[in-house]
């Protein structure tokens, strides 16, 4: 889906959970991520919240300095 909308990549920021992060794309939106077998019942939950929270820090504040960006490769 992100291929489709013209992302090419991720930047990983904050960790909700195990498995449920917020990242940030190149263009700095950002995008709540969770497989399905990971995070308990709150997961989701805790992942919106991270969103709402990193989308109203202070930029200066916010980690955008994560050293790995995962390229996202069509089928």
């Amino acid at each position: 889906m992100l291929t489709v909308l013209g992302h090419r990549g991720l930047v990983p920021l904050r960790a909700a959970q195990h498995g449920a992060v917020v990242s940030r794309t190149g263009d700095g939106t950002l995008v709540g991520t969770k497989p399905g077998s990971f995070g308990d019942d709150d997961a989701l939950a805790e992942l919106h919240d991270l969103l709402r929270h990193v989308r109203a820090a202070d930029p200066s504040t916010t980690d955008t300095t994560a050293s790995s960006v995962y390229t996202l490769e069509q089928p």
